[in-house]
């Protein structure tokens, strides 16, 4: 399990090697007010991000199935600051404006380390 807060730090949590189940842990983790889980990797090495969103945030978790060569996704609501935005392909978090940008509701992949394809799974974590 990865643990990260917007503050940027990660810390790995093993919970059981044997765990072969996908959904296992994230089916016992529940977020309370503030808090938003992110299943990056739901397979036998699941692998959750906990987000501290700060008080009064309400979290958004929103998943893509993108096109050949898509590089743009619109969110249902804009994030409270752009740099917030968590955005991951096929559960890889990437980098705010080396390889993704916001503006308003919309999310800019910029293609820095490869082009979406069909089959990729693009989800897109953040807060208003």
């Amino acid at each position: 399990m990865a643990l990260a807060g917007l503050c940027g730090d990660d810390h790995t949590v093993k919970v059981d090697s044997a765990d072969t189940t996908a959904g296992f842990l994230a089916a016992k983790l529940v977020a309370g007010p503030g808090i938003s889980l992110v299943v990056l990797n739901p397979g036998a090495n699941e692998q959750i991000e906990i987000i501290d969103l700060g008080i009064g945030a309400t979290p958004h978790d929103q998943q893509f199935s993108p096109a050949n060569g898509q590089t743009v996704f619109t969110l249902a609501a804009a994030p409270v600051a752009p740099s917030t935005v968590g955005f991951y392909v096929n559960g890889v978090k990437y980098q705010f404006t080396t390889d993704f940008t916001v503006a308003a509701n919309v999310v800019t992949w910029l293609n820095t380390d490869f082009t979406m394809a069909v089959g990729d799974n693009v989800d897109v974590a953040y807060v208003t």
